[in-house]
């Protein structure tokens, strides 16, 4: 199968130059980002044989990625400045690669993998892999952070992302979500002594990324959502401590208060 008529659309999306100037919130940059992003819905839905997707959806696409990144959204509140300083400490601080990205093209591949949900529930199949475009991804990626490294992990993240359509609420979703191979790559398990361990920062990385994609689908972005968000991330933090970083010892804690 020719993929042209989807990945030439896709690549003005991946490509790095426009991802930065969007992040740094250029408003002529987010603009024709946008139809970049309407034509390459379009070139999916009529690659797989549908029709024009509903106006709805690329409008509620659009809604959301105004939300992105979410520093900007957070700056509009002012205050308190202490908050804010959490926030963008724990999202932003230093050694700390711009999940604005991944969020970003998350909800982008997103709906492409739904554009025909009902057909596609019983099969297992993932555009984001088989239509290469997590190749771009990472490509982008690995210019944007300088490191090949995180921006491979950053493209697995996204599929976790897309795997894992809501927080893990009760052990049994927990012990599910630690059991796909995806997220099991991402958190690095390796077992010594006859114990599965994990490493703290893409632990990290992943709880931080699921808040976030809560956090900006809740649409209350105010003091009080973003006090809860951070407690709720340092909750999930400890927990992970607590557990030494044994898998075995960790319990589901993901998903607000």
């Amino acid at each position: 199968m020719l993929l042209e008529p989807v990945l030439e659309p896709f690549k003005p999306i991946a490509d790095e130059n426009n991802l930065k100037l969007f992040i740094e919130n250029d408003k002529d940059t987010r603009k024709n980002y946008i139809h970049h992003i309407r034509d390459f819905i379009i070139a999916s839905a009529e690659f797989i044989g549908l029709k024009k997707p509903d106006d709805k959806i690329l409008k509620n696409l659009t809604n959301v990625i105004a939300l992105i990144p979410l520093n900007h959204q957070v700056d509009i509140l002012k205050k308190p400045v202490t908050l804010i300083d959490n926030f963008k400490q724990t999202f932003y601080g230093e050694n700390k690669n711009n999940l604005d990205y991944v969020m970003l093209f998350y909800h982008i591949c997103l709906v492409v993998e739904n554009l025909d949900k009902e057909q596609k529930e019983h099969q297992d199949i993932s555009r984001f892999d088989n239509w290469l475009l997590s190749k771009y991804i990472q490509k982008s990626l690995t210019v944007l952070y300088q490191s090949g490294h995180y921006a491979y992990y950053d493209s697995r993240l996204i599929q976790i992302l897309i795997t894992v359509d809501k927080y893990p609420q009760i052990a049994d979703e927990f012990k599910e979500m630690l059991n796909n191979i995806s997220v099991r790559e991402f958190l690095m398990v390796n077992s010594y002594d006859n114990k599965e361990w994990f490493n703290r920062e893409q632990y990290e990385r992943l709880v931080l990324a699921l808040y976030y994609r809560d956090f900006i689908a809740s649409g209350e972005i105010n003091e009080h959502s973003l006090e809860l968000l951070l407690d709720n991330i340092n909750d999930s933090y400890r927990i992970a401590e607590s557990a030494e970083y044994q898998l075995d010892k960790l319990t589901p804690r993901f998903g607000y208060k």
